[in-house]
């Protein structure tokens, strides 16, 4: 589902929700000759009958939320949002084994810009993932062990955004 609505419209004036979800049963109804390597001794084996694993990077759930208020001036926009993300977790090969596992995670960010109007500049302080959740991006096994790519830290900066 996806929905953007003003809340509240007569007691707060420009104050929108965006939300954003997906539920998605994602399983192999036949994979009967799956490779992958052995999570304990790491040895490479052909053969395996993955059928009725999760289909890999296939999250049961997702959800996103996104609350912004917006006041407008004469000469610009003055911004505030936060945000939310939420995933179930997944498997990252169709083993469907813990050491390719990434478990639940949310993450939350928030913002605020000002939209300076006849030069089109927008100016914006922000923070990614300000709780710093520990999540991965990705996952390789091999022979030797798995390598672990870990998403970004809480993350803050500053943006600026001209459009000519």
């Amino acid at each position: 589902f996806d929905i953007t609505a003003q809340l509240l419209p007569s007691v707060i004036d420009d104050l929108v929700v965006t939300l954003g979800g997906a539920y998605l049963n994602a399983e192999f109804t036949k994979f009967t000759d799956g490779s992958g390597f052995d999570e304990t001794t790491g040895v490479f084996s052909a053969g395996n009958d993955f059928s009725g694993n999760d289909i890999s990077r296939s999250p049961k759930v997702t959800f996103t939320g996104t609350l912004s208020k917006t006041w407008f001036y004469d000469n610009g926009e003055f911004e505030i949002a936060g945000d939310y993300y939420y995933n179930s977790g997944f498997f990252y090969t169709a083993q469907n084994v813990k050491s390719a596992e990434q478990e639940s995670y949310d993450l939350v960010g928030a913002r605020i810009s000002y939209l300076y109007t006849p030069w089109q500049l927008r100016g914006t302080l922000f923070g990614n993932n300000i709780l710093d959740e520990k999540y991965t991006i990705g996952v390789l096994q091999a022979d030797f062990g798995t390598n672990i790519s870990l998403g970004s830290p809480a993350t803050y900066g500053v943006k600026l955004k001209w459009e000519f």
